[in-house]
């Protein structure tokens, strides 16, 4: 099924092909933040201990430590707390999205 007459879609080409579309991404990633040695990004298993405290991002999510196996093929993990339960997921690590930060624990 075609959802686009074959000329409609030639005239939107020929109208939007000299936009440029700007991105705005961070100067650096969650692993150049160093507030001090005593902050870490939360682990997985961190993550999963903090969402028995309470509901935390229902409409965002956050960056959480990834394995080095992960980090090392250029990827990263995230978790978010939709649907009444906790998921894990990965991106990208050079990846941005306006509302995803990121949970760190101070070690002291």
């Amino acid at each position: 099924m075609n959802w686009l007459d074959p000329q409609v879609a030639d005239k939107l080409a020929r109208e939007t092909q000299d936009l440029k579309v700007v991105v705005a991404h961070p100067k650096v990633d969650v692993d150049d933040v160093r507030w001090t040695d005593l902050v870490a990004l939360l682990t997985e298993a961190e993550y999963l201990a903090l969402q028995e405290l309470g509901e935390f991002d229902l409409k965002t999510s956050s960056w959480i430590a990834t394995p080095s196996a992960i980090r090392g093929r250029g990827g990263a993990l995230y978790a978010e707390r939709r649907y009444g339960r906790v998921f894990v997921g990965h991106n990208g690590a050079q990846s941005y999205y306006a509302v995803r930060g990121f949970r760190g624990v101070v070690r002291v």
